[in-house]
C-alpha cells in the first residue's frame, strides 16, 4: 500500500505495486481462529462497541475489504487494524472475518504492513534470476541507485 495510507506522511517512493513474485510464498495467507464472545468481548472492553446493537455485531464477525483498510468497517468506535493485528498477534492487518459456528475464522495475505518491499518476493524474484537493480526498482517507484563512490562528497579527504 502506499505509505501516506499507513503512516502519516507520503513518500514518492513508497506506493502500491502489484507483487506476484509472493502470493505462493509460505506467508502470502494465513488463517486463526477465535472464539466469537473471545472476540466480541474484546471489542467491548478495548474500543466500547457496543455488543448489543446487531448492526455492530454483524460488522464485528462479518468483514470483507477488498483492499487494504486501517479500520474495520462499518464499526463504530473505529477498531484499528493495525492494533488488532499486534493485540491478537497476526501476520498483518489485511484480514477477513467470517463466522463459523461459535468461532470466527480471521484469514488474511500477507506478512507485515504492506508497505515497501516484500521479503518472500523479493527472494523469488532472485531465485528466477532478477538483479538487485530489477527488485528494487520493482518494489521502489522512480529510484535511482548510484555509487556513492562516485560522488566527489563523499569521498574520504585524507
Amino acid at each position: 500500500m502506499n505509505a501516506e495510507d499507513l503512516w502519516s506522511k507520503s513518500e514518492p517512493y513508497l506506493v502500491s505495486t502489484m507483487d506476484s513474485f509472493c502470493v505462493a510464498s509460505p506467508h502470502a495467507t494465513w488463517r486463526k481462529s477465535i472464539g466469537r464472545a473471545q472476540w466480541l468481548e474484546y471489542l467491548r472492553k478495548t474500543y466500547g462497541v457496543d455488543i448489543a446493537d446487531s448492526n455492530m455485531v454483524r460488522a464485528a464477525v462479518l468483514f470483507e475489504p477488498n483492499c487494504r483498510e486501517l479500520y474495520i468497517s462499518r464499526l463504530w468506535p473505529l477498531v484499528s487494524l493495525e492494533k488488532v493485528r499486534a493485540d491478537w498477534k497476526f501476520n498483518s492487518a489485511y484480514f477477513n472475518i467470517w463466522p463459523n459456528g461459535d468461532q470466527l475464522v480471521f484469514e488474511g495475505r500477507g506478512f507485515g504492513h504492506g508497505v515497501g518491499l516484500c521479503q518472500e518476493g523479493a527472494m523469488r524474484m532472485a531465485d528466477r534470476g532478477c538483479s538487485f537493480t530489477d527488485i528494487l526498482h520493482h518494489y521502489f517507484a522512480d529510484v535511482h541507485l548510484m555509487d556513492l563512490g562516485s560522488i566527489d562528497f563523499f569521498r574520504d579527504t585524507e
